[in-house]
């Protein structure tokens, strides 16, 4: 630990083992480079930290010398900070075999150190009324590790706490999120398909949405960095026809007149609202 090319949000320790077959092992050593800065990690006169401008071998901090573990570096860790850990190990042999040639994957490791947190942003649906919804759908972003998922909950607000389940029905205990659909892209888009939500008039719904990267915690499996201030919409849905009716003329179809100088009229939706009326004129003599 770390593993080669990965990003991480959580390293609280270095691990690794050493071994000789024939005179067995005597020391192990490590040192930490952070490739932003070109510094090593170190003593640095009044503090542990990155400040160092050339190779400082440290030797382990916990562990046997054939199962170490190093400490003592986290907090120093910079998001976004690229860093390389390079090990060494020296036999009990007189004199000393060194160990001299580094590959890349056993003895020498570089990670990403990520604590950003991604972003998933709802976009589909972008008005406040809706008669049809039978798609979801938004961007997410994340500057470092990339998008590893996106998920989405749906609020039924004329009922409390209620949420969709995901399969047809609405549900107020257990966890509500639900996982989605994602493409790649600049930037990456996800979708959800919501024909079985059983949307129905006049309900009012907030759909949340939140994304996860791809980051590590080396402490706690699947514990990515995930959104905390997550996005979301409100829509109500509308299935009601709105209606017109001409209030001048008013004199029924029977009565003859000879100008008209304006038509007026009303018009009533709920809750929608009315967006547009439009007047048609016709000649009932043919």
């Amino acid at each position: 630990m770390p593993v080669n090319a990965l990003y991480y949000r959580v390293l609280p320790d270095i691990s690794g083992t050493a071994y000789d077959g024939t005179a067995g092992v005597n020391s192990v050593r490590l040192y930490i480079k952070d490739n932003n800065t070109g510094n090593y990690f170190g003593w640095s006169g009044s503090q542990w930290n990155f400040g160092l401008g050339s190779v400082n071998w440290l030797p382990p901090s916990g562990g046997t010398v054939v199962d170490w573990t190093y400490t003592g570096y986290a907090a120093q860790l910079t998001d976004g900070h690229s860093y390389t850990v390079v090990t060494k190990s020296s036999d009990n042999a007189f004199p000393t075999n060194d160990e001299t040639f580094y590959t890349v994957g056993k003895n020498t490791m570089t990670f990403i150190y990520d604590t950003n947190l991604p972003t998933a942003t709802v976009t589909l649906p972008n008005l406040q009324f809706a008669s049809t919804l039978p798609l979801i759908s938004g961007t997410a972003r994340d500057s470092l590790s990339d998008i590893g998922s996106v998920e989405i909950a749906i609020q039924d607000l004329s009922q409390g706490v209620t949420w969709y389940n995901g399969s047809g029905g609405w549900k107020d205990s257990g966890s509500p999120w639900i996982a989605v659909s994602t493409a790649p892209g600049n930037p990456p888009t996800w979708s959800y398909n919501s024909t079985l939500v059983p949307w129905s008039q006049p309900k009012q719904y907030r759909i949340f949405a939140r994304a996860k990267d791809n980051a590590v915690d080396a402490t706690t499996p699947s514990n990515p960095n995930m959104q905390v201030v997550y996005s979301s919409v409100t829509v109500t849905f509308d299935l009601e026809k709105p209606t017109a009716a001409v209030t001048y003329p008013n004199y029924g179809g029977s009565n003859i007149i000879n100008t008209i100088p304006v038509i007026t009229g009303t018009a009533v939706d709920w809750p929608a609202g009315i967006d547009q009326q439009n007047v048609f004129c016709g000649d009932k003599r043919s």
